[in-house]
């Protein structure tokens, strides 16, 4: 791992992909019924969660890219306050309602990019769930320790853009290293001595029409919707039907 210069190789793969647009607020605006919605893994991804979270009732903490409070909201519950920090104001707007519907009276709410953020104190804990897609990472890893005792970041432990899907709509390899080896490069060559945990999950199965397909795929291929290479890539390979096992991870370490 010391051999590979990981924030090259995580700058390449923001420029090879379109994760670029996945630091965008008003991407996300888009896309909060489908957020909301998104029951793919249950209440058992979420208690391994808040398992690695191990939140002590006193604890101040920070949650980066909360989209609708499907982690901090439970959180809540296990801790003195979360500051939940997006940069999509629908999202946001998501979150209130949920936290009053489950009564969670101790959430602040922040419209803003992380790397505009400019918190007054310092937290306990920060962690962000799948929802680390910013340039300069290493600078954005070493803000986060900066303000916090403990960092946690959940990210997917699978290639973003299967292999065989990049060579079918692109032509080549685009990308080969999954989030979690990434972020965790990156934290190891910044000197955060990085402990990262593996786990698997199991997909709900879900099944969608092409063209619903294709309206999800695309923003993640770097592809418009209606590129006809698309349509057909997903008709041949039957990527209409979502399920099998998820493998994501959390990466780690004490400030």
């Amino acid at each position: 791992m010391c051999d590979v210069d990981w924030n090259a190789v995580w700058e390449a793969e923001l420029h090879s992909t379109s994760r670029r647009f996945l630091d965008d607020g008003s991407f996300w605006d888009d896309r909060v019924e489908g957020v909301r919605g998104n029951v793919s893994f249950g209440r058992e991804m979420l208690d391994w969660q808040l398992s690695i979270l191990d939140c002590d009732g006193d604890w101040k903490c920070l949650d980066i890219g909360c989209g609708c409070g499907r982690l901090s909201i439970p959180l809540s519950k296990q801790c003195r306050s979360v500051t939940c920090l997006d940069p999509s104001e629908k999202m946001l707007s998501c979150l209130r309602h949920e936290a009053e519907t489950m009564g969670a009276t101790n959430i602040e709410v922040v419209n803003s990019y992380w790397q505009d953020y400019r918190p007054t104190s310092c937290y306990d804990m920060s962690f962000a769930s799948f929802s680390v897609f910013m340039h300069e990472l290493p600078k954005q890893l070493m803000r986060m320790s900066e303000i916090s005792d403990r960092v946690v970041i959940f990210a997917s432990d699978e290639l973003r853009v299967p292999l065989e899907v990049q060579r079918g709509l692109f032509g080549k390899e685009v990308t080969k290293h999954t989030d979690v080896e990434m972020i965790e490069g990156v934290a190891e060559q910044c000197g955060l001595n990085p402990v990262t945990v593996r786990r698997s999950f199991e997909r709900a199965t879900r099944v969608r029409s092409v063209e619903e397909t294709a309206e999800a795929l695309g923003p993640m291929f770097d592809m418009d919707a209606s590129d006809p290479k698309l349509i057909s890539y997903i008709a041949e390979h039957d990527l209409t039907k979502t399920d099998g096992m998820k493998r994501i991870g959390a990466v780690m370490w004490e400030c």
